[in-house]
């Protein structure tokens, strides 16, 4: 039914001297209808060209429409939740949801009730602006809800992640081969532009132009999604600029006479600040800053403009960099390394007796990661240094007159990504290159099964037959020789059957699986004799998808049914499957309490069957997890970076070392006495070592680690090159001194599972 503002508002709620004419004065019927309307009375949210908002008086009086309610972090000024919107009760240019829909919602508590009714409608220009970019999240929808303190919250496409928890969380592992770092660059471009565009094209709905200021640009208000864009390839993806409208902006006093002069508004004073944040320590620098702002933010005066935006996405772009070489150990390296210098604060920059300049880290941090660049491959020296070299000379200026714009910083970007097109690899050191692409992961337990070419180190090497876009992630392997490799949105089986092609050495997957669109990106894998499961985050919900290796090895499996998919209530950090068996475990955070995490351990019951390609997909039934036991861990789920379980009740977890010790804490957990409890707390062994790096190593300190299959103990590869065997005793505080065997050859460094 089609219905003016008006009439829809008059429908409901109605007051008392309307119902006593519909139920004819009956003064008990009309009671409880005025009590309990507010059941029938919920809220629709609306966006549009003519639309200001939805307003609620009180929730006394009507329901609010989410189905479901999550809360995903807090920022300085809002708290941040994903809803799920009931069909019908979005609306946006006059068109309701078909069905239930996701959004993000960020609540804003509001200091003074007068003071924002003064600013809210030109706040409501801003979102509502004309100007469009594809790297600037848009508001779609905005809600008051007239509470002490009156509550406004802005809704926006639901993201896949943000930066900082994907860097150091979600994604982790260097990017060691072009295509993945050109994948980035192009992301880290589109942000530039999009700043540039933040600064420089943003107009009102009636045209009037103005100037945005985020003033508080960091990796957690970057916000990731798909790139689904034409043209685009799957595995790309998008960054966004997110809360741009609640920060500074410029604009003419009124739209009648813009030459009048302008004003300037900072939304934000018009809010409560956050007691608590989310933001990890790497992006907390001394009170009353972040570690991403410039040193313009110290000053008592309103001194920052565009220039200070184009200082903080340098220091992003120099974390990008750190990131694609060194990974999340790198990026928290960095961070580490400012904070010794600053005096236990992590800006890039540090305080003098002279006043300012930037901190010789960050020159340090470059000077490193062009070294290993040209290590690597000699021709990707160049793109490294262009970038970095600019943002020493360009960005990371002192004096906002000497820093370069957006636009600027973008073009550089656009620059450096044609340039690493032209990095193509050199026949000799293809061999040597780590990504998972290129080299099969060396384990010996593989030899026998396949016999590859061998190079003159006798270690096996094999090319994936994968196509050249897609950027692994990440592998693991059975005790039968099966392989699974995952990127963002492929799963890759190879088995025994993939050595057929043995003349030209390459291993071709006898099997594949891509995620649907919205379903997020892998975030691990584990293959074992039985089973392949494999977990993802973002989209909707964590899952996790269960397969059945016919017979032990799937010759020649389908991954094109549909697989069995569990939802899971939090995303998984670490993922591990106990060989000849249906126990799988995994680490998430503790909602409760973000300083511990939680081991899981579950049964996996009747899942599909992946060879059975007969099988119509209407009697599929899906996998479960059964027995599910929880056990919590004393460490943050940040802190635990590999899980290895070798039984249903005992197991590895290598620790994160504290204060950037450059020691590996490897941590037995035996779970054999414990009972079906809601949360039993293992007991554990521990065993700290302090590998010695080669001479002039720049290589991250933990690789990877396996359990032994006929003993106790574990063995654990430092710096890529260094395995130490650890024999633990009974599960008790003890273990035999570590055996170290160095593998030397420069081309044999061990890939990370």
């Amino acid at each position: 039914m089609s219905t003016s503002n008006n009439s829809r508002r008059s429908l409901l709620l109605a007051d008392r001297t309307l119902l006593k004419k519909v139920f004819s004065s009956d003064e008990t019927t009309v009671d409880l209808f005025y009590k309990n309307q507010a059941c029938f009375s919920t809220v629709v949210i609306r966006n549009g060209p003519k639309e200001i908002g939805t307003v609620v008086k009180s929730l006394d009086t009507c329901r609010l429409p989410w189905l479901e309610e999550e809360h995903l972090g807090s920022g300085s000024y809002g708290d941040v939740y994903k809803v799920v919107v009931a069909k019908g009760h979005f609306v946006v240019k006059g068109y309701a949801n078909p069905e239930p829909e996701a959004l993000a919602r960020k609540d804003y508590k509001v200091k003074s009730a007068i003071n924002f009714r003064e600013e809210a409608e030109t706040m409501r220009k801003i979102l509502q602006s004309t100007s469009k970019h594809d790297n600037i999240l848009e508001s779609i929808g905005t809600l008051e809800i007239g509470s002490n303190p009156l509550r406004f919250s802005l809704f926006m496409e639901l993201a896949i992640d943000n930066l900082e928890n994907y860097l150091m969380v979600k994604d982790p592992e260097p990017k060691l081969d072009a295509d993945a770092r050109i994948r980035s660059l192009k992301s880290a471009w589109g942000l530039a532009d999009g700043l540039h565009f933040l600064h420089t094209q943003m107009k009102t709905p009636d045209m009037q132009k103005m100037v945005c200021y985020h003033m508080d640009l960091k990796p957690s208000n970057i916000l990731i999604f798909k790139d689904t864009r034409q043209g685009s390839h799957e595995e790309d993806l998008i960054w966004k600029v997110s809360d741009f409208g609640m920060s500074r902006v410029k604009m003419p006093h009124n739209s009648t006479s813009p030459n009048v002069g302008e004003r300037d508004i900072d939304f934000n004073t018009m809010f409560n600040k956050n007691t608590h944040s989310d933001t990890m320590s790497g992006t907390q620098g001394r009170v009353g800053i972040g570690t991403y702002l410039p040193s313009e933010a110290l000053s008592p005066e309103r001194s920052m403009n565009q220039k200070s935006d184009v200082w903080s996405l340098g220091c992003i772009i120099s974390v990008l960099f750190t990131h694609l070489e060194e990974g999340a150990e790198g990026i928290k390296q960095y961070h580490e390394s400012r904070r010794r210098e600053n005096g236990n604060t992590e800006e890039f920059f540090k305080e003098t007796y002279l006043g300012y300049k930037v901190s010789s880290a960050v020159k340090q941090c470059h000077r490193k990661l062009i070294a290993k660049a040209n290590s690597r491959n000699p021709l990707e020296k160049d793109p490294v240094s262009f970038m970095l070299g600019f943002l020493e000379n360009r960005v990371f200026q002192l004096d906002q007159r000497d820093r370069c714009d957006a636009k600027t910083v973008a073009d550089r970007l656009k620059e450096t990504v044609e340039r690493y097109k032209g990095t193509a690899v050199p026949e000799k050191s293809a061999e040597q290159l780590k990504s998972k692409r290129h080299l099969l992961k060396k384990f010996t337990s593989l030899s026998e099964m396949m016999k590859g070419s061998k190079s003159q180190d006798g270690v096996q090497h094999w090319s994936l037959g994968i196509p050249t876009p897609v950027s692994l992630k990440g592998c693991d392997t059975s005790l039968d020789g099966s392989i699974i490799y995952w990127s963002d949105s492929w799963l890759f089986l190879f088995t025994s059957a993939s050595t057929m092609d043995v003349k030209k050495s390459v291993l071709q997957p006898i099997g594949k699986y891509k995620l649907e669109d919205g379903n997020g990106f892998w975030t691990a894998a584990k293959i074992s004799r039985r089973y392949v499961v494999a977990t993802t985050t973002g989209g909707d919900s964590s899952k996790c998808f269960i397969f059945r290796i016919q017979g032990g090895q799937a010759a020649t499996p389908s991954f094109e049914e549909t697989p069995s998919i569990i939802r899971l209530s939090n995303p998984v950090q670490k993922l591990d499957l106990v060989e000849n068996s249906n126990i799988v475990f995994w680490v998430s955070e503790d909602e409760h309490d973000n300083s511990r995490s939680i081991l899981f351990r579950a049964r996996v019951s009747q899942p599909l069957l992946l060879s059975s390609e007969t099988r119509p997909v209407s009697q599929h039934e899906d996998a479960f997890l059964m027995d599910e036991y929880r056990f919590l861990l004393k460490w943050p789920v940040s802190e635990v970076i590999h899980l290895c379980m070798k039984t249903p009740s005992e197991g590895y977890l290598v620790i994160r070392p504290k204060n950037q010790s450059h020691t590996v804490s490897v941590k037995s957990v035996s779970l054999a006495q414990l009972g079906p409890g809601n949360v039993d707390q293992p007991r554990f062994g521990s065993f700290t070592f302090t590998p010695e790096g080669p001479s002039g190593h720049t290589s991250s300190l933990f690789t990877t680690s396996a359990h032994f299959h006929n003993k106790p103990g574990v063995v654990v590869v430092a710096h890529e090159k260094q395995m130490f065997e650890i024999g633990f005793s009974g599960h008790r505080d003890t273990a035999r001194d570590p055996v170290l065997n160095i593998i030397d050859s420069p081309g044999s460094a061990v890939g990370r599972p």
